[in-house]
């Protein structure tokens, strides 16, 4: 069986909007997909990005704190961040 299967990325960076999407649970897991899409962002030289949190259904402090924590850097670098919450 394929181990890669498994694990379904639910973090993403999309570049046309300048939004990283993230769903389902933010948790350790993330945190690693989360810098992948954080760098995809900054590679591609926008000053302003959107967090899309729309879709999230649990949020762990295992995985927002890093989040938060590199969230805050960006606006120390002048980065213009906005945030799309659950409705939920």
């Amino acid at each position: 069986m394929d181990n890669r299967n498994q694990f379904r990325r639910t973090t993403w960076y999309k570049q046309k909007n300048s939004t990283i999407e993230l769903s389902g649970k933010v948790n350790s897991f993330n945190v690693k997909d989360f810098c992948a899409a954080l760098n995809l962002y900054k590679l591609s030289g926008a000053d302003k990005m959107t967090l899309d949190f729309s879709r999230v259904t649990n949020a762990y402090p295992n995985g927002m704190l890093p989040i938060i924590s590199l969230i805050n850097l960006l606006k120390l670098e002048g980065h213009n961040i906005y945030v799309k919450l659950p409705s939920k």
